[in-house]
């Protein structure tokens, strides 16, 4: 038996552009996907006076994220892309992200949590960039995800101690978001390590 929508066409976009732009999709879904894997983790390892705030915060945003990562994933497959997003894609792609088992200070998770969604950001802008030249919709998908990652780390972002934004010190509120985020890190010290 055909269904009507098995013959119903994709988006016209030439084959180069669908692929091209099928990849941006799934490269951002991997990274939605192994945040919400991340804010999950530091969810379960946050231990302090913060815990119980800071687990409200991240239990909603990985709620969040689980969402942008459906609508990425939908608009892949509307172009006819069929992403990747299983737990083998996630840690093999080279934007993985994982802190060490064990209890995580609570300031340190929200030093970890800060930079990363700041480097997720950085990429999500330079991710519209390039989905500018290629397909206008998948643009508009991905910029209004974008919106939602920066509205979460100004978030974030208050739950910084005063002392460290003003000097800049320990727990900055503006973290380095020009290079991709460690696959590992010591949460005793907000200083990323490379995995071992």
């Amino acid at each position: 038996m055909t269904w009507p929508w098995d013959s119903a066409p994709a988006p016209p976009l030439s084959d180069h552009v669908r692929i091209e732009t099928g990849r941006e999709l799934e490269a951002g879904l991997l990274e939605l996907v192994d945040l919400s894997i991340l804010g999950n983790q530091l969810r379960w390892s946050v231990d302090g006076p913060m815990s119980w705030p800071l687990r409200l915060i991240l239990s909603t945003f990985v709620d969040a994220w689980h969402r942008m990562a459906n609508e990425t994933a939908e608009r892949a497959v509307a172009i006819g892309y069929w992403p990747d997003a299983q737990a083998d894609a996630v840690a093999a792609a080279p934007e993985h992200t994982a802190v060490p088992p064990g209890p995580i200070e609570d300031q340190a998770v929200v030093s970890l949590l800060t930079q990363y969604l700041a480097v997720v950001v950085e990429r999500t802008r330079a991710r519209i960039r390039r989905l500018s030249e290629l397909d206008e919709v998948s643009e508009h998908v991905i910029t209004n995800i974008c919106h939602q990652l920066e509205r979460q780390l100004s978030t974030a972002r208050v739950q910084l101690p005063r002392s460290a934004e003003r000097h800049g010190g320990g727990t900055s509120s503006q973290p380095d978001a020009t290079g991709p985020p460690p696959r590992r890190v010591d949460p005793t010290n907000s200083a990323p390590k490379p995995a071992t």
